[in-house]
């Protein structure tokens, strides 16, 4: 798990995986459909195209998708509404459901398809590996950000497990299911519930140490099983 890979000096600003890898995803996707439309003699400008509208209405669709799904973490009564509406829209820290993209993104594209006269049929021939690569990129965001992990499973069973540090997807999931228990110092407890403290309150207490000591039980990595298949299969239909 890597969420923030660098900062950009100076401004200090973060550079998250999961949008790192979404970049770098977009790119060999445009990289490939144009090889792909030039070896088929179609005008590799209208895949270009339709990979700027598939981001622009993946990316909505995607992250209405996880909202949706996950809607009593942006409802949290916590938190004002312009922190639960901000916390919604942020992007940069993850959180896209591929099948809501998918969802939104393909009647986008089709129906450009059909604008530009295009054959829809033999333009998905190009689209279906470029999607798989697409996606096999992406659900390395998926580790770095550590979403989408898969069940918890013993060590004994598989050697690719993984283990997610503290305030993680996997780390609170499982908190909050009652499978680990924290120390003390690191829990808020009110009338309404037990916390885990975030990473702002563990800096101010000087908890640092004791929350990085901290680890989610073992997972499944079914991100990175994801990027495998994928691009097994963005080769095989190719």
């Amino acid at each position: 798990m890597l969420q923030v890979v660098f900062r950009i000096p100076y401004w200090n600003i973060p550079i998250y995986g999961y949008g790192l890898m979404l970049v770098a995803a977009f790119l060999a996707c445009v990289h490939v459909a144009r090889k792909l439309a030039r070896q088929k003699n179609f005008n590799e400008e209208y895949f270009v195209n339709a990979a700027l509208i598939a981001l622009l209405a993946g990316v909505a669709g995607a992250r209405l998708s996880h909202v949706l799904e996950n809607w009593s973490v942006y409802t949290d009564p916590r938190r004002s509404f312009a922190e639960n509406f901000f916390d919604a829209i942020n992007i940069r820290a993850g959180g896209l459901t591929f099948y809501g993209g998918l969802l939104l993104a393909t009647p986008c594209c089709i129906g450009y398809a059909i604008w530009k006269r295009v054959p829809v049929l033999q333009a998905m021939d190009i689209v279906a590996p470029v999607l798989m690569i697409g996606l096999g990129i992406g659900r390395i965001g998926c580790y770095l950000n550590g979403c989408c992990y898969g069940e918890i499973c013993r060590p004994t069973v598989a050697a690719s497990l993984t283990e997610f540090p503290y305030y993680s997807n996997p780390y609170i999931d499982q908190f909050y299911r009652g499978l680990i228990h924290p120390p003390d110092e690191l829990v808020t407890q009110t009338p309404s519930g037990d916390y885990l403290k975030n990473w702002d309150q563990v800096r101010a207490e000087g908890l640092t140490a004791l929350a990085n000591q901290q680890h989610s039980l073992p997972v499944q990595p079914t991100q990175l099983y994801s990027t495998i298949t994928a691009l097994l299969l963005a080769k095989s239909s190719r």
